[in-house]
């Protein structure tokens, strides 16, 4: 499981890269092709389609769930019905959505359409959106297959691929088409193409032999899948507000044109989820593995080091756009959007921040099936969300609509807390010596040293801000190895790297 749980991270990271450096590139470009109204309605649609997605009901967690608990034979005829009733099943999710968009594309486009626009234009839109999602649902239940097996390499890898294709094609056609339009039918291509891919290699031996069959279909799994799924589908609720309904709240009450002086800080605090969301992803299947077989006191323990790593990670990244992130914007997008948002960025990255100070909370918890607790309070949380987003926006604006998810997560995140310690056996003192107190010291000395340094005698412009940020960087990463891994950590993490190049050496 070391060398599955390393190799599966590493891609992940290797991904997440990938997609940092496309939205570094491309997001000008977008802004610029698009201008900021049809920018700020493709990320609109973007969250309505999220939005519609929790028809699945919380599926793509269960469907990877129930992967990683059938590994090694148990109930077999369940495990052989799992791929085509999780295909099935997720078809439905996408046609249900599909007809939604057109619907709205034959009934109301003009909704979309700026004063003196074309709603014939939108209704395209809406119906390229439309197949994008139709195509982009069964898909989804092979994704989440490849992480119940633990093999993300080659899922990230055809996903790279073809992001990396996109982004080029539409670095040098969108100036000779309607840069909109264009942008969706390139999701769709990109849509068929990675169906057909995925298909052909979960049908190969070395990825389950997993063949579509009428025959395998079972609705007693689909049910059973449900029953479970219903809790992360109340979860995801609150979740999808929490990301989504900001960008919705300032389309709707400020303009759509607004829109993106929201989305570019978004744009770097949710690396920083997304990151924690990587380095956390492979967990859940894996803690899933070790309840099945009873290991209780191995689950601690990977709980713990992890745990301690990723919140590293999450102090390293969110002091460092704290401390560095309004410079950055200034150089990347330009002054006005640095000012207008400074104040967004850092409510931003206190939201994040708050919302994985325990960054396996959902993991763990789902993987045990005791993730109701998570569906009962981040449905409160969501509701905090979004009506303190809609009161403050009318007096402080975006900055407002911002600081409306951090008041909610402050609010509800320890409720959740509470829960995890208790199914965990851990205490709170324990969690806040051994994994919150170290990185908080790290960021302590990291924010030194770039304050030092920016009184320095340093390069301007972007060569200043790499120095800073290399600087910082490295101060943290010697302040988070004297303050945070103990020597028994430290072995640890050895006998990971020995498995994973194949060593017979085992991790103690």
């Amino acid at each position: 499981m070391l060398k599955n749980l390393f190799s599966s991270t590493a891609s992940n990271l290797f991904k997440f890269a990938v997609g940092v450096i496309i939205t570094f590139v491309m997001t000008p470009v977008y802004v610029r092709e698009l201008g900021n109204y049809d920018y700020g309605i493709s990320e609109m649609i973007l969250s309505l389609v999220g939005y519609f997605g929790l028809i699945d009901m919380g599926l793509r967690p269960t469907i990877s769930r129930f992967t990683a608990f059938f590994r090694g034979g148990k109930e077999p005829q369940k495990s052989e019905a799992l791929f085509t009733t999780s295909f099935v099943l997720m078809s439905m999710v996408g046609v249900v959505i599909a007809a939604i968009l057109l619907g709205w594309s034959f009934i109301a486009p003009e909704r979309l359409a700026p004063e003196g626009g074309s709603p014939a234009r939108y209704a395209v839109v809406l119906q390229l959106f439309a197949l994008q999602v139709l195509l982009a649902c069964p898909r989804y239940s092979m994704e989440s297959t490849f992480e119940g097996q633990l093999q993300y390499s080659l899922k990230n890898n055809v996903i790279i691929f073809h992001t990396i294709a996109s982004a080029v094609a539409l670095y040098y056609m969108l100036p000779h088409y309607d840069p909109l339009v264009l942008l969706c039918w390139a999701n769709v291509v990109q849509a068929v193409s990675k169906l057909i891919i995925f298909l052909w290699v979960l049908a190969t031996p070395t990825y389950g032999s997993n063949r579509l069959s009428p025959a395998r279909f079972s609705w007693d799994l689909a049910k059973e899948m449900y029953r479970f799924g219903f809790k992360s589908f109340v979860q995801g609720i609150a979740s999808r507000i929490e990301t989504k309904a900001d960008v919705l709240v300032i389309g709707a009450i400020i303009g759509p044109q607004a829109v993106v002086f929201y989305s570019i800080p978004q744009a770097l605090s949710s690396r920083i989820r997304e990151l924690v969301q990587v380095l956390s992803h492979v967990m859940m299947p894996a803690f899933a593995e070790l309840h099945s077989a009873g290991k209780k006191d191995r689950m601690v323990d990977v709980f713990m080091i992890s745990s301690r790593l990723i919140v590293g990670v999450l102090g390293l990244l969110g002091g460092g756009v704290v401390l560095l992130g309004g410079e950055f914007i200034r150089l990347w997008m330009g002054p006005e959007y640095a000012e207008r948002g400074q104040v967004v960025l850092w409510c931003l990255v206190a939201y994040v921040s708050l919302s994985y100070l325990i960054p396996l909370e959902s993991r763990y918890l789902t993987a045990i099936n005791r993730h109701g607790i998570l569906a009962r309070i981040t449905i409160v949380r969501a509701i905090l969300n979004i009506t303190t987003s809609l009161v403050l926006v009318h007096f402080m604006g975006v900055v407002g609509v911002a600081l409306g998810s951090v008041i909610a997560t402050a609010l509800t995140a320890p409720v959740i807390w509470a829960a995890v310690f208790k199914n965990l056996g851990v205490s709170r003192i324990r969690y806040l010596r051994e994994v919150l107190q170290p990185t908080l010291l790290a960021v302590g000395a990291m924010t030194l040293a770039i304050y030092l340094a920016q009184h320095a005698e340093l390069h301007e412009k972007w060569i200043g801000l790499i120095e800073r940020a290399v600087l910082g960087g490295l101060v943290f990463v010697v302040a988070f190895y004297v303050f945070a891994l103990t020597e028994s950590d430290r072995v640890k993490l050895m006998g990971v790297f020995r498995a994973f190049r194949g060593s017979k050496t085992p991790a103690r």
